[in-house]
């Protein structure tokens, strides 16, 4: 057989980016690219370094203030989950000129997954065009690797980081698996990885070679899967195009507490744009809103309402969470966190929509909203009243907004 015989499982890409926080930092200022630099510094121990880093010894978690003691060369960085954040929705987005069906992971790594009809050359090359598309726009690099399961995926992409490229197949995976430890098999932990040991297996390879009834009689039902997976048997999850339609969608996010309203309020409008926006990405409309403040301590005042017609419009949403507002704000309070949730999700174009109403005639410009924020950012283009969401929360308090520092080439079409 070779690697275009239809008869293998279809292929699937895993996408990961290298260093990924560290790489951000270098592409915001190119002066740190190729030195070692490391982030972390608001916690006081090192969350990500860059392979410069790394070749000195350093190693996450290391205490901030040992590394500046013992690699003076070093660069540290505080952390910057909002930028991060946005590197990885343009780098799916990147993704998604190309392909459609995305299973995003984690904020750096997602999967593509292809039918049958792709053979293995093909998307061979759609991950090379994917890796050469966020290195060009994103000043970043990312690791992929190409095989028929999830964890034979997982374990190509680390194969040759950074910036590699590994196609595991029939013909070679049984040799690359033979040099990967068990306890690096994405799945399989210190204590399951000593119990395979004291069974005579060191290596993923020495796992894939038991025989089904071995593995059916002697391995617990997760690790049974790993098993599956190495026999290039996708055997660990479906793609997240594939699940069922939702019963909510929800975002909500942490911030240092505070009891100003034009910031609590902000919030309030950020996440109910995000929120039509994914409801835009899966064809859905939403039929009841709720929205919530989490206080300091805890105690959460929401409250919520059945829309007048299913909608994915941000300003329909807000008109009924402006009528929430004065029962969502206390005198005297300081919040934590703020969110929205929408229900009763429908498939877009389930219902008819009133042709004068404003969830109708917002659907154009939306279209344009969601093509600039895909290609410049999320938040480049966004409600004037979520404005103080990305301002400075209280005097002192990091400003998120870097977000126009981050290097994208082209135009939107």
């Amino acid at each position: 057989m070779t690697r275009d015989d239809n008869t293998f499982s279809p292929p699937l890409i895993h996408i990961d980016a290298d260093a990924f926080f560290v790489s951000v930092e270098q592409a915001l200022d190119p002066s740190l690219k190729g030195k070692p630099v490391v982030t972390g510094a608001e916690r006081g121990i090192v969350s990500a370094l860059s392979y410069p880093a790394k070749a000195l010894g350093i190693t996450r978690g290391m205490p901030i203030y040992k590394v500046k003691r013992e690699y003076p060369e070093v660069t540290v960085r505080p952390s910057d989950y909002y930028i991060y954040s946005l590197f990885s929705r343009r780098m799916v987005e990147l993704a998604r000129r190309r392909v459609d069906n995305i299973e995003e992971y984690s904020i750096d790594e997602f999967f593509i997954y292809f039918s049958r009809d792709f053979t293995y050359s093909q998307v061979e090359k759609l991950a090379g065009d994917i890796k050469n598309d966020i290195a060009r726009e994103l000043g970043i690099t990312v690791s992929a690797g190409i095989a028929p399961t999830k964890v034979l995926a997982k374990l190509a992409s680390s194969r040759y980081k950074p910036n590699g490229l590994q196609v595991l197949n029939e013909e070679n995976k049984d040799r690359y698996l033979d040099t990967i430890p068990l306890d690096k098999v994405w799945g399989i932990g210190g204590r399951s990885a000593a119990k395979l040991q004291s069974w005579g297996m060191r290596t993923a390879g020495d796992l894939r070679r038991k025989s089904r009834h071995w593995a059916e009689t002697h391995l617990a039902k997760p690790v049974k899967l790993i098993w599956y997976e190495l026999q290039g048997c996708p055997a660990v999850t479906t793609p997240t195009s594939q699940r069922s339609l939702r019963h909510s969608m929800r975002s909500s996010r942490s911030f240092s507490p505070t009891s100003q309203q034009e910031f609590l309020f902000g919030r309030l409008v950020y996440h109910s744009e995000k929120i039509t926006r994914k409801l835009r990405q899966h064809g859905l409309m939403a039929g009841r809103v709720a929205a919530f403040l989490k206080s300091d301590s805890f105690r959460y005042f929401s409250d919520e309402a059945t829309l007048h017609t299913p909608t994915q419009d941000p300003g329909c949403l807000l008109t009924v969470i402006r009528q929430m507002w004065p029962r969502l704000l206390q005198k005297g309070i300081k919040y934590r966190s703020a969110g929205v949730i929408v229900s009763c999700l429908t498939p877009e174009g389930s219902r008819q929509q009133d042709l004068w109403s404003s969830s109708a005639a917002i659907q154009a410009p939306m279209k344009v909203v969601d093509e600039l924020n895909r290609k410049f950012g999320d938040g480049a283009v966004h409600l004037a009243s979520s404005l103080d969401r990305y301002r400075k929360q209280e005097k002192g308090t990091k400003k998120e907004s870097r977000r126009f520092n981050i290097p994208v080439l082209g135009e939107v079409d």
